[in-house]
């Protein structure tokens, strides 16, 4: 029988082999059913699912957040974490401690990444200087997703883009496209999805089904 993984890995492509996920928590119940797909990881792919679909599971398991049950994923592309979900920035430092906490993470300068944050427009200039645990939600979310469009990530992760900031995710796009960054982001929206998608994708009976474009993937979601 032929696999996937027989086949040569495309330096800017995701593969999923016979990919099979079990929620971790209470009764056991299967969310991906050996998920064989290609995904883009250089363009704009959105993934269209109904709610408990496993749309957060999946980026989950791209991210590197979440192990598979069965199969693998195979990428030599660099994912970003889970953006506009539970968060990756410290609550208890300021926008400038975390941003000066990632560019040392990622080997960068702190002074000139702050500097180059701080000049974007869209955060609200108490993000900086408060506990991130004190602004609103959505604020926070926005300047997550400000600050990984400054890391060196290949492809970058958005969940439930319907609900993420608009101009936070133009100025993601704006910084990251002409490095030839790559956007997988999920929502049940195909209005949201036509936003942004270039490539679209369904998950749908524990399958992922991938397509060169957003109209085809719409029409398969109905």
């Amino acid at each position: 029988m032929d696999t996937l993984l027989d086949m040569p890995i495309a330096a800017r492509a995701a593969v999923l082999d016979y990919v099979t996920k079990v929620t971790p928590e209470g009764e056991p119940h299967l969310i991906f059913a050996s998920v064989r797909a290609v995904l883009p990881v250089h363009q704009r792919l959105g993934i269209l699912g109904r709610q408990a679909s496993g749309k957060s599971t999946l980026l989950a398991i791209l991210s590197g957040a979440e192990p598979v049950d069965g199969g693998r994923v195979r990428c030599r592309a660099r994912f970003s974490m889970v953006l506009n979900g539970k968060g990756y920035t410290a609550g208890g430092m300021s926008g400038i401690q975390n941003t000066e906490m990632l560019a040392r993470a990622y080997g960068m300068p702190p002074k000139r990444l702050v500097e180059l944050a701080m000049s974007l427009p869209g955060v609200a200039p108490s993000a900086w200087l408060e506990p991130l645990a004190e602004l609103e939600p959505k604020q926070r979310r926005a300047l997550e997703i400000l600050l990984a469009a400054l890391l060196p990530y290949d492809c970058y992760l958005i969940d439930d883009i319907e609900r993420a900031d608009p101009n936070m995710v133009a100025q993601l796009i704006k910084l990251t496209a002409p490095r030839g960054a790559g956007l997988i982001f999920t929502t049940f929206q195909p209005r949201a999805a036509r936003q942004y998608a270039e490539a679209g994708a369904v998950i749908a009976n524990r399958n992922l089904t991938v397509f060169e474009t957003m109209k085809e993937a719409e029409a398969f979601y109905g």
